[in-house]
């Protein structure tokens, strides 16, 4: 019956106008339902295709450090340590003593 109520407002002489305000009424929990399912898988795939590929990640447990010294201590590395013979790309962290020492160690243990 709904379907037919729906497509009887849908062919009626109604403005435009009229038409959008009935299913706006009667589908709005439907169509925001739509809309954030919508917005939700765009905002996941975006983040699995930009996501970095890595093929080796070193963590590195020491002082804190500045951002720029990171980036310093993360080219040296990246230079030292990549293979000759392989190709791929290195991700280096730095994590700072205390509670991120324990957090290194979960991440650690976890692999």
């Amino acid at each position: 019956m709904a379907k037919t109520q729906m497509k009887n407002v849908l062919q009626s002489n109604d403005s435009n106008k009229e038409k959008a305000a009935y299913l706006w009424e009667y589908y709005k929990w439907h169509l925001m339902g739509i809309i954030l399912v919508l917005f939700l898988s765009i905002y996941l795939m975006m983040q699995l295709f930009n996501r970095t590929q890595v093929d080796y990640h070193i963590g590195v447990l020491g002082p804190q450090t500045t951002t720029e010294q990171t980036e310093i201590l993360s080219n040296d590395l990246k230079a030292l340590l990549d293979p000759e013979n392989q190709k791929g790309n290195m991700l280096v962290t730095v994590t700072q003593e205390g509670q991120g020492a324990e957090r290194f160690f979960a991440q650690l243990a976890a692999v």
